[in-house]
């Protein structure tokens, strides 16, 4: 009788996760787009529909690659220079992107996908010398994430789980551009489960 349930699930589990969205725990499927903010799910921050970086979408993450050499929807250049690192662990799985806008500020959110925590984490330190970097405390139960700033930009990496998280934010400011990064990042983090 046990083999006969087991078997059943094995069949009706993923039939189960397909049908209704859900985890075969009940909890529901999360998507690399479903962890990029709407506009104004993040007050104030609309999709930046301007923007040169960005192919606008219908409320939906601007790009989502699945494959190195899937630029389908996404700027060659901008593919090829930007995820290589990435790519370069072995353990790069999908990119999800988007652009957004408030008053004068841009905002460019990448959010990476990898295999397993444990390469998402080599990624997070290979990066450690692009910047002179703060570790950052942000209660979303993130592994890691620092900040860092340029004279023309702020930039914040995080890492929670498999996925690794990119915001940048130009131009660079001194007033409300720190609080305003941080507090992207975090919305952001609380999106992944």
């Amino acid at each position: 009788m046990k083999r006969k349930c087991a078997f059943l699930m094995c069949i009706f589990a993923p039939i189960f996760v397909l049908a209704t969205g859900c985890s075969s725990s009940g909890d529901p499927v999360v998507t690399l787009s479903d962890m990029i903010p709407l506009s104004n799910e993040v007050v104030g921050w609309e999709e930046d529909l301007d923007a040169e970086r960005n192919q606008p979408g219908p409320q939906t993450a601007d790009c989502i690659i699945r494959e190195a050499g899937d630029t389908e929807d996404c700027a060659d250049d901008w593919i090829n220079g930007a995820i290589s690192d990435f790519v370069a662990t072995g353990g790069w799985v999908a990119i999800g992107r988007e652009a957004y806008k408030k008053d004068t500020w841009k905002l460019d959110l990448h959010i990476n996908e990898m295999s397993t925590p444990a390469t998402n984490q080599e990624v997070y330190d290979t990066f450690s010398t692009k910047l002179q970097w703060t570790d950052i405390p942000l209660a979303a139960g993130e592994t890691s994430a620092r900040i860092g700033s340029t004279p023309s930009y702020w930039e914040t990496h995080a890492t929670k789980d498999k996925y690794f998280v990119e915001l940048i934010l130009i131009p660079e400011c001194d007033d409300g551009c720190e609080d305003a990064i941080k507090e992207f990042t975090a919305a952001v983090l609380n999106k992944i489960p």
